[in-house]
């Protein structure tokens, strides 16, 4: 039986960190019998990024292809998320780098992180997704963008959270869609 979509329940969470992480395969002439390999590299690299995020007090939201999408502050309150979501996103660019050296398949990897106020809700009515919406899910979405692969980009809210913790190097701001220029680091 569908559930009524008047049945959403819209969560608000104010002061998270949203980090967007986008894998590609650097090998690009890869044959069709090589999919399934890809698939399996992916799997392997997802479930080594939930540990990941798990030991940094962070949660994965979701997958989609070949984009992971976690947030730290959102379920349980972290007065440290910005923290404990950066040094996530370092030791997953970390685990890229290691896993290259001896995998068959080259992978890149780039990484946006916001902060700021978000609402969650599971959606769908037959298949239900749990995801995340707002104006600061969508800068960290197009910083991950405007990253080169190997690259994190943070925006402002989080590097000031870091700052004395990471080696941080200001970069020219990124225009983001909607939102004009960005101040990253």
């Amino acid at each position: 039986q569908d559930i009524l979509q008047d049945n959403v329940s819209v969560e608000w969470f104010q002061n998270v960190g949203v980090m967007f992480c986008e894998i590609s395969e650097v090998n690009c002439d890869l044959s069709k019998n090589d999919f399934s390999l890809v698939m399996k590299e992916l799997s392997r690299i997802f479930a080594k990024f939930d540990s990941i995020m798990e030991q940094n007090n962070c949660i994965r939201i979701k997958t989609a292809g070949n984009v992971y999408l976690a947030a730290s502050g959102i379920f349980e309150q972290d007065s440290h998320f910005a923290l404990s979501l950066a040094k996530a996103a370092q030791e997953c660019r970390k685990y890229i780098e290691e896993s290259n050296v001896n995998s068959k398949i080259k992978f890149q990897i780039r990484i946006g992180i916001n902060s700021g106020n978000v609402a969650g809700a599971l959606i769908g009515n037959k298949r239900f997704s749990y995801d995340l919406f707002g104006d600061d899910v969508d800068i960290a979405q197009q910083l991950k963008s405007g990253a080169a692969f190997g690259q994190i980009v943070i925006s402002w809210s989080i590097y000031k959270q870091v700052a004395g913790s990471f080696i941080c190097n200001k970069q020219e701001s990124l225009n983001i869609d909607g939102y004009g220029k960005v101040e990253s680091y």
